[in-house]
């Protein structure tokens, strides 16, 4: 793995264990629980330094039941919302797992929610959604108890886990398709962050959870050879962040402002008899950004905006994988976005031999941004993993 500014290149060794099982009481009740375990030894050969780290991560832990057309689940569940798989702006139901990316477990994006799916089957379709509590990260865990040393001990105040996260989505046939409406008072997947590098980033870190409504509408229209998919969000507020240079001291700011999105992603599939090719858009709109901001991923600018915009970004792509024989496949991912220029691209290889206990796979991962005029420096990065996995 490499940076941009080659001021970081890394070698990692990481032993995955997974564990799963499934455990039946009955015809109709079952518990499930799949467990992640990591042992990772890192060598930086900039810095030369070399650390060894150990996770232990609940990927999933649920009970689970149904009875004619009534199901539901509960315990710590990844949701799916949506019907586009790349990029689509409304299956934000988990928070994102920061180490998908760091280890290229592509897989793996979501961490799990401690809560409850309740699902009506039938011709038309009910799913009613909650999540309690409040969704703990290593940032606001720090600021809470950073919150609770500052305070006097006779004026501490604890910080409530609960939250009133519910959601529901009403789902139904349209002709040979399928359409799903959805209501949401959710946590926003991207906290409320805030820093300033003029003083201690210690001292001035800060991090809170974020409550928001949307409401979100899906498709999937099958039509031909083609299978046409769409996903859009309207937010009358969400978490975007802000990341400027100040001019008076150079100090670094970065914030989090909360404004009007709207979003909508199509997807087409075409499935062949030796691979699949699925072309993807998605845009995303802010309304009335304030100003005294420079938003990430909007904008590139060399100081920051004057007064209230609106900003738009769209992001193209193509996934492509192909299938050369029972033991051999690849897939191809390729996004660009614009305005703001950056170029994502994900490779991976997968071989096969001798069955489905062993599998190779060669995964090639790489970002690159325009120059940023604050900082003069691109977004890049450059990683490739080998990875053997054995399957009992």
């Amino acid at each position: 793995q490499s940076s941009g500014d080659d001021s970081s290149y890394k070698d990692y060794l990481v032993n995955a264990y997974q564990f799963s099982a499934t455990l039946e009481t009955s015809p109709y009740d079952s518990f499930y629980f799949r467990l992640l375990a990591r042992v990772i030894l890192q060598n930086d050969r900039i810095k030369k330094k070399r650390n060894e780290d150990y996770e232990f991560l609940m990927r999933e832990a649920y009970f689970s039941s149904q009875e004619g057309n009534r199901r539901y689940r509960i315990g710590a569940l990844q949701f799916k919302h949506g019907k586009v798989d790349v990029d689509s702006p409304i299956d934000i139901l988990n928070m994102g797992n920061p180490k998908s990316l760091e280890y290229l477990s592509l897989g793996e994006g979501k961490l799990p929610v401690i809560g409850v799916r309740y699902d009506w089957l039938g011709a038309s379709n009910v799913s009613v959604f909650a999540a309690p509590f409040r969704q703990k990260t290593d940032g606001t865990e720090y600021t809470i108890k950073r919150k609770e040393l500052d305070e006097s001990a006779d004026n501490t105040t604890t910080e409530s886990v609960f939250r009133p996260h519910l959601g529901a989505t009403y789902g139904f046939g349209v002709g040979a398709g399928k359409m799903t409406l959805g209501a949401f008072r959710w946590f926003d997947k991207d906290n409320n962050i805030k820093w300033s590098s003029s003083s201690l980033l210690s001292k001035s870190y800060q991090e809170k959870d974020t409550t928001i409504n949307f409401t979100t509408l899906d498709v999937d229209w099958p039509f031909g050879n083609y299978v046409l998919k769409a996903d859009a969000g309207w937010f009358p507020k969400k978490n975007v962040y802000s990341y400027y240079k100040r001019t008076s001291d150079n100090a670094s700011i970065f914030n989090t402002v909360s404004v009007p999105h709207t979003a909508v992603a199509l997807s087409l599939e075409r499935k062949f008899d030796n691979f699949f090719l699925m072309p993807v858009f998605a845009h995303r709109s802010l309304a009335k950004v304030p100003g005294g901001t420079h938003i990430i991923g909007f904008e590139n600018k060399e100081t920051t905006a004057s007064e209230a915009r609106d900003l738009q970004k769209s992001q193209f792509g193509l996934v492509f994988i192909l299938d050369t024989s029972e033991t051999w496949n690849t897939t191809l991912s390729l996004l660009q976005s614009a305005p703001f220029k950056q170029t994502t691209a994900t490779n991976v290889w997968t071989f096969k031999p001798g069955g489905e206990n062993h599998e190779f796979q060669l995964k090639f991962f790489h970002t690159a941004s325009e120059k940023l005029l604050m900082t003069g420096k691109p977004i890049k990065s450059d990683k490739a993993f080998l990875q053997y996995q054995y399957t009992l």
